[in-house]
């Protein structure tokens, strides 16, 4: 029997895709064979770190439930012998128990040296494509008893450098809006100004609690309705259309970033699938693709306004969310 190995944390944006990828990589260039498993139900970013985007064809839930052997349903790399991927459902079957997975995982273990499992996040980043400064400001404001301001500077400096990360991994992967996503960056841009300088005036428990709100809020959107939508259905919208949506979405999403220290993530997810219809890849690379951008805007916004941030802080908080 083989070795099943699961690689997880209580938060986002800690590498354990990263992990999960390099590791099976470099086992499958020993000569083992490697399954990986991806149940990071929705998000399901393993195959872009294998190199092996939109190929599978059926999930880890078909196997488990019996319609399709985990020989068939599994994707072989192509350039790597040994190594095959198990992507995740975009949503989680009502079926699906866990003597089934048990199950599943027995099998995989009798057909490969090794299993290893990319899990999803527990309640932090883990929300799909929710960004560390959405997290990072309600636990400076409620843990630290920071100034609400100058949390969600810093909540906002931290996305910088992860983002930027994220999006040139997506790009690579063909999953980023670069035309679109540089139209809502403008409306993104103006507008996180104008949130931030409104925060200046607002009081400090109004910011923290409407930022905690706000967090829940969209990550059990994303929970109750997951995205469905896929490529073909997204390029199906026309250009004009597309780009008055986004110049309309970048202004509320911009507003609200600046507003409550969200680099954007969550926000900008919610218009880019729900209002402007793009599939859940392509909506998260070209989310903090914007992302980067607005929360370098915001963070320099907050902190000119507010003064000289904690440098400890702000360097902990800018390196450790770096993303998977």
């Amino acid at each position: 029997m083989g070795t099943a190995i699961v690689v997880t944390s209580g938060k986002g944006g800690t590498g354990k895709t990263s992990i999960t990828g390099g590791v099976a990589g470099s086992l499958a260039r020993l000569g083992h064979s490697v399954l990986c498993i991806d149940m990071d139900i929705g998000l399901r970013n393993l195959d872009i770190s294998l190199g092996l985007s939109d190929r599978a064809l059926m999930d880890f839930s078909d196997v488990a439930e019996g319609r399709c052997p985990l020989v068939r349903a599994a994707v072989n790399h192509p350039d790597l012998p040994g190594l095959a991927l198990l992507t995740a459902p975009m949503t989680l079957s009502s079926a699906l128990t866990e003597e089934a997975v048990r199950r599943m995982l027995d099998t995989a273990r009798s057909l490969y040296d090794y299993v290893l499992i990319d899990s999803p996040a527990g309640l932090g980043t883990g929300f799909a494509g929710m960004s560390a400064a959405a997290v990072i400001s309600p636990m400076l404001i409620t843990f630290l008893g920071m100034d609400p301001y100058m949390a969600v500077g810093i909540a906002l400096a931290s996305d910088v450098l992860a983002s930027a990360i994220s999006a040139y991994t997506y790009g690579k992967s063909g999953n980023l809006d670069i035309k679109n996503g540089a139209v809502m960056m403008a409306s993104v841009l103006c507008f996180t100004l104008v949130g931030s300088y409104v925060a200046s005036l607002v009081p400090g428990t109004t910011m923290g609690g409407f930022s905690t709100f706000m967090t829940l809020l969209l990550g059990v959107k994303f929970i109750v309705r997951p995205v469905m939508t896929t490529k073909s259905a997204m390029n199906a919208v026309s250009v004009q259309k597309r780009f008055a949506q986004s110049l309309l979405c970048g202004a509320g999403v911009g507003f609200i970033c600046g507003f409550i220290g969200a680099g954007g993530g969550m926000m900008m997810l919610l218009l880019l699938t729900s209002v402007l219809g793009y599939e859940l890849k392509t909506a998260v690379g070209t989310s903090v693709f914007i992302m980067a951008f607005t929360a370098f805007t915001g963070s320099v916004s907050h902190f000119a306004i507010g003064g000289v941030p904690d440098l400890f802080c702000l360097i902990c908080c800018v390196l450790l969310p770096l993303p998977e």
